[in-house]
């Protein structure tokens, strides 16, 4: 969590953003929500004073750019549209300057967490509570790859054809917002193929016994056995596809804290980090190559639960000749920073 306060000048704030942005590059993928008056708006419509003429100005666009380098979104909130005034009531203004921001990482791990916008009260600001835990609402699913899915013969159309639009920004952001594009088309690809998925089995099994059945009572057409043939195909498809899906769907996603393990003190982890040799030191800073970048990648189950972005081993193997490139500088990015 990172509490947030935007100076009044643009100029100033471009600090800012360039902060921000160096922390989601060097943490990518963790949970991540930041709180506070930003001092900018993210869009004309949320001021007062909109009426539809006014242009976009270069602090909003630099806010706006910010935002989608930083892969946050506004999270699901309650309370005013507005959260700042300057309380004149001969030129009352009033905008959305206070933000509650949050990345696909902390809606994956904090799904039931919610976020109201509180009166003023004596301040100009409305202040935000934030709820971690909150059962009353169904929260929006996270995004999960199903295995499954990469046996369909149109999977691969439908990566090639969200992957090869551009991106451009440095390589582990281009990674994270090709992932994120992906999500959109695998979602609407599901629901075309796979939705509904227990009611399609029965179908296909009825359509089945009932060439069947034809079949064997001397009533089939010329190519009833050709069509039996194809349902029972489609019905083995479907009936491992359904397989698939529940054994996914009865992993656990996340472990549970062994208490055995604690943390280690500043002090320990020097004291290791000392003990090893210069030759030994010096090959851990050896450049990662992009062949042990795929190796070790390829080494991970495919059946093995999926990251916070809800992506499997499975998916990154399979789709390997669209996506190992930006995977490969993603990687190498990430470690020439550490350096």
């Amino acid at each position: 969590m990172n509490a947030v306060y935007g100076f009044n000048d643009g100029m100033d704030r471009r600090s800012l953003w360039a902060h921000l942005v160096s922390l989601a590059e060097s943490f990518p993928d963790f949970p991540w929500i930041l709180v506070g008056d930003f001092n900018v708006i993210y869009h004309l419509s949320k001021s007062s004073k909109f009426d539809g003429t006014q242009g976009v100005t270069a602090d909003i666009k630099d806010f706006q750019d910010c935002m989608e380098q930083l892969a946050v979104f506004d999270h699901i909130s309650s309370g005013p549209i507005f959260t700042w005034s300057n309380n004149q009531e001969e030129n009352f203004i009033a905008k959305k300057l206070d933000r509650v921001l949050i990345n696909e990482a902390w809606l994956y791990q904090f799904n039931s967490s919610r976020e109201e916008f509180l009166p003023p009260r004596v301040s100009d600001h409305c202040s935000a509570l934030i709820q971690i835990f909150h059962q009353d609402e169904s929260p929006p699913k996270p995004f999960k790859f199903f295995n499954f899915w990469v046996k369909h013969p149109k999977f691969l159309g439908v990566v090639v054809n969200s992957w090869n639009e551009s991106v451009a920004s440095n390589p582990m952001v281009v990674l994270h917002k090709k992932l994120k594009r992906l999500k959109s088309n695998l979602k609407e690809f599901n629901r075309k193929h796979f939705a509904e998925l227990s009611d399609k089995v029965k179908i296909k099994r009825t359509e089945l016994e009932s060439v069947q059945i034809a079949n064997l009572s001397g009533q089939g057409c010329s190519d009833s056995l050709q069509k039996e043939e194809k349902l029972a195909k489609e019905l083995h498809d479907l009936l491992a596809a359904e397989e698939n899906f529940y054994k996914q769907k009865s992993k656990k996603l996340i472990g549970t804290k062994d208490e055995k393990v604690k943390g280690a003190s500043s002090g320990i982890l020097s004291e290791l980090l000392s003990s090893f040799s210069k030759e030994a030191c010096d090959e851990m800073c050896i450049p990662v190559t992009p062949e042990e970048i795929k190796q070790n990648l390829f080494s991970i189950n495919g059946d093995k639960s999926p990251g916070p972005d809800g992506y499997t081993a499975c998916f990154f193997k399979k789709a390997w000749p669209m996506v190992g490139d930006d995977v490969v500088k993603a990687t190498s990015h990430f470690f020439i920073r550490l350096r």
